[in-house]
């Protein structure tokens, strides 16, 4: 700070006693007689707004301790941010935003200011190479020099009619010795007749009016169908999804042990069942939000031999109760089946002939009873030869 004041006031010094007219921020000097020490003070000027050889010091021992997400606040102004970056979201209790609070934070991609914040600080989002949109609350009253200066993937800034001050170089993306020039890949959102209109005129940066820009809701097409089904094991597959939002489409599932889905729309089939992938577009200055489901049955794989996840399938001969099949010739009560009659006295029947072991009589006919003397067995005839 102490080196901040003093340059301050060695350049204001200068620009009063020196009897040369000042030199105009940006432009060249072209007289020879130009008083040396002008020029340095210009020098010295030109480093404190941009910080090229300033020591590191920045006064880090008067930050106070970081927010819980990674926010350095004091006395309501926010002098440093520490976070991972991402959609960063600005605490309600910041009502400004510091010189160089955010400068060269390539990891931010977007950025949510609180109703209350009314100034934005020299440098404050310079280099912010990955912010891509910008919504200024309409409390916020002046851009400072280099706000957003070297955003290079910056497209939309919706600046409100309560900005009455825009730094010339609030939202230039280069700035050297050989000219300026002002961005032209950033779109102004503003009101008619208001100064963020007048300055993109000045500037020739494109810009929107937002009475134009009148919000309508987007339509999202899944190529893959809104109802979709697969089997166990099947390959991971893209939604395939368009929108005309230009607001971000963002994915999740609701049953993460079924399907999975990553950023991009491509999904990963987990497990049987059914879940829902949800599709959403972010508010934007053109476009409401939306929402799209998309359902999605996985089933069961079936295997060649028939079976389903290891489960008895229909062919499997064996029966609850491990019960003999049709084709067991053996019935209830151990009943000899048809085919083998065993008659009285152990004597055999068809099949399985036996000849008594003692003399026939001449004359048998055919059911005669024949008894073995030796043996005693009786024997019936079936068969006379």
């Amino acid at each position: 700070m102490k080196k901040k004041l003093l340059v301050t006031i060695l350049a204001m010094t200068v620009m009063f006693t020196s009897v040369n007219p000042p030199v105009v921020y940006g432009e060249e000097a072209s007289e020879q007689d130009v008083v040396q020490s002008a020029g340095e003070s210009e020098e010295l000027v030109e480093e404190d707004v941009y910080g090229e050889d300033e020591e590191e010091d920045d006064d880090e021992e008067d930050w106070g301790e970081p927010h819980e997400n990674g926010f350095v606040i004091k006395d309501g102004v926010l002098v440093k941010y520490k976070g991972a970056g991402g959609d960063v979201v600005v605490p309600d209790s910041v009502t400004s935003i510091g010189d160089r609070a955010f400068e060269e934070c390539s990891s931010i991609t977007s950025i949510k200011l609180p109703e209350g914040v009314t100034s934005i600080g020299n440098s404050a989002f310079a280099e912010c190479s990955n912010l891509a949109s910008v919504d200024l609350p309409a409390s916020v009253t002046s851009l400072g020099v280099c706000a957003f200066d070297g955003c290079s993937s910056l497209k939309k800034i919706i600046i409100p009619d309560s900005v009455t001050f825009i730094d010339e170089y609030a939202i230039s993306s280069i700035f050297g010795n050989d000219g300026d020039h002002y961005t032209d890949t950033t779109t102004i959102y503003c009101s008619k007749g208001s100064t963020a209109e007048a300055y993109a005129l000045a500037h020739n940066i494109p810009f929107v009016y937002l009475e134009d820009a009148v919000s309508k809701t987007p339509t999202i097409t899944v190529s893959a169908g809104i109802s979709i089904e697969k089997t166990a094991g099947d390959a991971a597959f893209s939604l395939g999804v368009s929108t005309d939002s230009d607001g971000k489409v963002t994915y999740s599932s609701d049953n993460e042990n079924v399907v999975k889905v990553d950023s991009n729309g491509n999904v990963a089939v987990m497990g049987a069942g059914t879940a829902n992938i949800i599709i959403k577009t972010a508010k934007t200055a053109k476009y409401e939000a939306a929402e799209q489901k998309v359902t999605i049955m996985v089933k069961e794989k079936t295997n060649n031999a028939g079976t389903t996840g290891g489960n008895n399938q229909p062919g499997n001969s064996e029966q609850p109760g491990n019960n003999n099949q049709q084709d067991s010739s053996e019935q209830p009560g151990n009943t000899e089946t048809p085919g083998k009659t065993e008659t009285p006295g152990n004597t055999e029947t068809s099949g399985s002939t036996q000849t008594p072991n003692t003399e026939i009589p001449a004359q048998l006919k055919k059911g005669d009873v024949v008894t073995d003397k030796k043996t005693k067995a009786t024997y019936i005839v079936i068969l006379v030869r």
